[in-house]
């Protein structure tokens, strides 16, 4: 009987594919397998399931090839991928994207090859057809984006059929191998050691040379070692060998190079220190988790910033790895991991694993491997990462803890799918049988609702580990304070006095400011122009360091102008503050100081991120200047003083996580400050210092906040007491747009007729040239999620369907942030 295989396959279409298996050829779930789609296309698809049943619809095409021996993904990562497309309502084939490295997956690159016999003549073929014939001339093929490159224009397909009707070239699919071994050449003796005959040909024949001698001597030991063997450089470095001298021995059949295949990852088994014993609080919480733990129910850690949360987690990984386990420890900043990394491998080695978005392809593909591996040799069993480390093929999955799980940074953004970390890792702990930790110092309301109602455990620790005390918090109020006319006030005299006695003292600042680049508007003095994005509604935001103004929204930039846009007038002014204009303020007023800098613009590198923490950490940086990048778990000795620079727009953004946000993040980034030794300062710049937000920030009472933000969701129908399905409908017309949202928002409001919000502009109406229009849909807690979200799928597919409503794209998130 004819067997077939259900396949996923890497594109945005609502199912799976039906492929026959050849004979012979056995197949389960979780095979990678290479298979065509439509009528050239060839990717790599995932086999969810082996069945008997012909599809109905069309007639079943071959599956290529099979790329694995054993099965890649897991039968709980396979029902993972399902639960997250149902979920936050997107497709399988989304969800295998954004799980699998690209290493691991292959795609064909469609290929121009030229096929006419004879010379060609010029009088037959267009401009652009000229060009390309041209080039091939050159080159075999060329791909569709090289064609692109000779003739100079986007668009190339009508070109490329023109010229498929002339009959001069053919369109070719080629499969690409985009993961790549690393690997080195290795030196090493030719022949076995015992065999004595050719060792004495070797003795005689290097008898006239001693580094000839040396060499066969060292190969001879490391042969014995069952050494590998050794590159060119090393024999230069350790004995003084050049690669000349390994040539002549290669010629004499003495030495033999090869290809070897290295690791990107490194591997031991032990660390250099043992944990440090906990205190009696954190003895009382370990105790209290172990006993929620065993009968795997979620927990919430609520410890304050330096109460040694960090340790505690340690002492729980230890104790999964002593049941055979493997640890997941989700991060919401790559910038914590690289600090977190350095205090975890001291405890366990280079058994961590780490993986997010700044590892090459290559290197997440290893890191997916060796994961895959556990419990064998060259394994990982604990893995520290981003949101993205929760698609990684666990085997036997004991513990999962999320940090600083408050972060909106766990949200997935663009593309599908649009899931949270947090949210998505507690799934995959309950579907693994694994314990899962939250853990925050500011936990999110949905989580602080969820242990108040008995739905997690809550488990708190009030104290800083050592009885450190926590930071002095003072308002300092920006309406007191002189100023220049039209120039915000940055530095308050009060704070540069606090900053002049800290840099005496050989303490360390950090400023935060939660926004990049040196100023967000340039203004006309005359007329009030101000430089828009020309594809999106947003002013542009001027950096200095590169006389430039950017668009943080599609990354347009052009030179700062000369004279105003609108009248000629050359009077151009910045307004507000960004931190490249706060490091270049205090470069001024502290010129012996050394200043660092933190935000998206200096982090871009891969290394960056430890390359400015380890300087931070070594004393090299006096004054660190950042964005929210500095708020999250950061842990530095000598950080006396922490000043916020504006607090006021964190508080007036029109969201109705505002408050819960801006109190998160005051009070994160006052938690860097007197970690260790001598309390802490914090200087909070504020038009508005009686604010009731910024005395619950001072007092750092989280329960009352907490409380204020509940009463206020739960009134307005907001989360943790509904759940909230944002549809975000987009198109480069705005008529289009408009008219869609609205043919969109009808029938739902008929199905709903309290719980539809909008549609509505944003905030940024218009992004990359498209504009976009938001619909929010609010669904009490009893509301069946799966049958809202059937619904609004077929209200998609009906649009989409709608000769009016063509290219209109909409977008679905689930439990925005």
């Amino acid at each position: 009987m004819k067997a077939y295989a259900d396949v996923i396959v890497p594109v945005p279409l609502p199912r799976t594919f039906t492929y026959a298996i050849p004979k012979d050829v056995g197949l389960s779930a979780g095979f990678r397998v290479l298979v065509p789609l439509g009528r050239r296309k060839i990717y790599t698809g995932v086999v969810v399931r082996v069945h008997n049943e012909a599809p109905d619809r069309y007639s079943a095409k071959e599956v290529i090839e099979v790329l694995d021996s054993v099965p890649l993904i897991g039968e709980h990562q396979l029902s993972f991928w399902a639960w997250m497309a149902e979920y936050y309502a997107c497709s399988l084939g989304e969800v295998m994207t954004a799980a699998l490295p690209a290493g691991l997956k292959l795609e064909s690159q469609t290929r121009v090859k030229w096929i006419a016999e004879g010379a060609i003549d010029a009088d037959q073929l267009t401009d652009d057809q000229f060009l390309v014939a041209q080039a091939l001339e050159q080159q075999d093929e060329l791909s569709l984006g090289e064609i692109s490159d000779v003739i100079g224009k986007v668009t190339v397909h009508p070109l490329i059929k023109s010229m498929i009707d002339l009959g001069v070239i053919e369109v070719v699919e080629r499969v690409e191998v985009k993961f790549k071994s690393k690997k080195e050449i290795l030196w090493r003796l030719a022949f076995l050691p015992e065999n004595d005959d050719l060792l004495e040909q070797a003795f005689q024949s290097v008898a006239q040379g001693p580094k000839q001698r040396t060499a066969l001597f060292q190969m001879l030991d490391d042969a014995r070692a069952l050494h590998p063997g050794r590159t060119a450089a090393e024999w230069q470095k350790l004995h003084g060998v050049s690669r000349a001298v390994l040539t002549v021995l290669r010629d004499k059949g003495i030495a033999e190079s090869y290809e070897h295949e290295l690791s990107r990852l490194s591997f031991s088994s032990e660390g250099k220190e043992e944990a440090k014993p906990p205190n009696q609080d954190q003895e009382r919480v370990l105790d209290d988790l172990r006993k929620g733990m065993q009968e795997r129910r979620v927990q919430l850690l609520h410890g304050v910033t330096g109460s040694g949360k960090t340790e505690i987690y340690i002492h729980l990984i230890e104790e999964a790895l002593e049941r055979g386990e493997q640890a997941l420890y989700l991060l919401p900043e790559i910038a914590l991991t690289t600090q977190i990394i350095q205090r975890l491998k001291k405890y366990f080695g280079d058994r961590i694993g780490v993986f997010h978005s700044h590892y090459s392809q290559n290197e997440r593909a290893e890191v997916w491997q060796a994961v895959a591996r556990f419990p064998e040799e060259n394994s990982y069993d604990i893995v520290l990462g981003a949101r993205s480390a929760v698609f990684l093929p666990f085997k036997k999955l004991g513990l999962v803890i999320i940090d600083e799980e408050h972060e909106s940074s766990f949200k997935q953004f663009d593309p599908a799918p649009r899931y949270h970390g947090r949210d998505a890792a507690i799934y995959l702990a309950k579907l693994n049988g694994a314990r899962c930790l939250l853990g925050s110092a500011t936990p999110s309301l949905e989580s602080y609702h969820n242990a108040r109602m008995g739905k997690y455990d809550y488990v708190s620790l009030l104290k800083r580990f050592g009885d450190i005390q926590l930071p002095e918090i003072h308002f300092i109020d920006l309406g007191r304070e002189k100023r220049t006319p039209g120039q915000p006030v940055i530095l308050s005299d009060v704070l540069k006095k606090k900053i002049e006695n800290t840099l005496s003292e050989n303490g360390q600042v950090i400023l935060f400011q939660n926004r990049r680049g040196f100023a967000p508007i340039v203004e006309c003095q005359r007329c009030g122009w101000v430089p828009q994005c020309r594809n999106c509604d947003v002013s542009l935001t001027y950096h200095k360091q590169i006389h430039t103004l950017k668009c943080h929204y599609c990354g347009f930039s052009q030179q700062f102008p000369q004279k105003c846009g609108a009248c000629g007038h050359t009077d151009l002014r910045t307004k507000s503050f960004g931190t490249e204009r706060i490091e270049e303020e205090l470069r001024l007023r502290y010129p012996s100081a050394r200043i660092g800098r933190m935000d998206w613009d200096t982090t871009r590198r891969k290394y960056a991120y430890q390359d400015i923490i380890d300087r931070f950490a070594r004393q090299e940086i006096d004054i660190l200047v950042g964005t929210q990048m500095l708020t999250k778990g950061l842990d530095f000795d000598h950080v006396k003083l922490v000043g916020v620079l504006a607090a006021d727009p964190m508080m007036q953004y029109p969201d109705f996580r505002a408050f819960e946000r801006a109190f998160q993040l005051m009070v994160q980034v006052a938690g860097r400050a007197g970690r260790k030794g001598e309390r802490g300062h914090v200087y909070i710049q504020s038009y508005k210092p009686e604010h009731p937000l910024l005395l619950d920030v001072q007092r750092s009472d989280y329960e009352h906040r907490a409380k204020l933000e509940l009463d206020k969701r739960k009134h307005f129908h907001y989360p943790p007491f509904y759940r909230l399905i944002r549809l975000n409908v987009r198109h480069r017309d705005l008529d289009r747009v408009n008219r869609a949202s609205e043919a969109l928002a009808r029938p739902l409001r008929k199905r709903f007729p309290k719980e539809v919000l909008g549609p509505e502009f944003p905030a940024i109406a218009r992004v990359r040239n498209l504009y976009h229009k938001n619909i929010m849909l609010k669904l009490a807690m009893g509301e069946s999620l799966h049958m809202v979200k059937e619904l609004v799928t077929q209200l998609i597919e009906q649009l989409k369907d709608h000769n009016d409503f063509k290219g209109v794209r909409v977008v679905v998130d689930v439990d925005p942030q």
